[in-house]
């Protein structure tokens, strides 16, 4: 990932994040490093992400309870309405007359290959 492109994914990761109680999931795959930091740790998430812009990086959306616990069940709070659509189970023109005719307009979108 190019560095202006990872800062910006950053900077609205935490922005997404800010407030929330929690703390905030990265992994990075191959390597399957994570690290969970708090919403306004953005020295610690920096340097996370800058270490491993070679790899593909993740984030999770909810906020966690405790350190190490990627589950559900230890997700603690959603800073913002998202929503993840995989093309695999859903057509891809389905999904994007979907998003059309939502009422709220997406900030952003990922699209990750992965679904």
């Amino acid at each position: 990932m190019a560095h202006d492109a990872l800062v910006r994914a950053r900077d609205i990761i935490l922005a997404v994040h800010q407030g929330c109680a929690g703390l905030i999931e990265f992994r990075a795959f191959p390597s399957k490093a994570r690290k969970f930091v708090a919403p306004d740790g953005i020295e610690a998430a920096k340097r996370f992400c800058d270490e491993r812009s070679h790899e593909n990086l993740f984030f999770g959306v909810a906020s966690r309870r405790a350190e190490g616990d990627g589950t559900l069940d230890g997700c603690r709070q959603l800073g913002a309405l998202y929503a993840d659509i995989d093309f695999k189970t859903t057509p891809e023109e389905d999904a994007r007359r979907r998003l059309a005719d939502c009422p709220c307009s997406p900030s952003i979108m990922v699209r990750s290959g992965g679904g």
